[in-house]
């Protein structure tokens, strides 16, 4: 489990490396200029999902391999500012985007 960060719309404000428990998400001036998100280390990401739900800009994909299922599939958020529901998008190779709308105000109720 992993997650993938875009860097071109990654807009270098931080939450993601705030949210990350284990610390593994920075913003990286060494590379470029622009600060952008980057996680070194993949591998040691524990799929808490954190940082895909502080993620306003769309730039962290949680990426479903083969090993849980996924087939390759990637997991983004897409939100509304406006609005209280966030859509979960996944999207396997060669097939359909599966949509899922989550009501935020409920998400961590059980």
């Amino acid at each position: 489990m992993s997650i993938r960060i875009d860097r071109t719309k990654c807009v270098g404000c931080g939450k993601c490396a705030e949210i990350c428990p284990g610390n593994l998400i920075a913003l990286d001036f060494a590379r470029d200029s622009d600060g952008a998100a980057v996680i070194d280390y993949p591998e040691e990401c524990w799929g808490c999902a954190a940082c895909l739900k502080i993620c306003r800009f769309g730039a962290i994909a949680y990426y479903l391999g083969a090993d849980i299922g996924g087939k390759g599939a990637e997991m983004r958020v897409e939100y509304d500012q406006n609005n209280p529901f966030s859509r979960w998008i996944i999207q396997r190779p060669g097939e359909d985007i599966i949509t899922i709308t989550v009501d935020r105000r409920k998400a961590n109720s059980y």
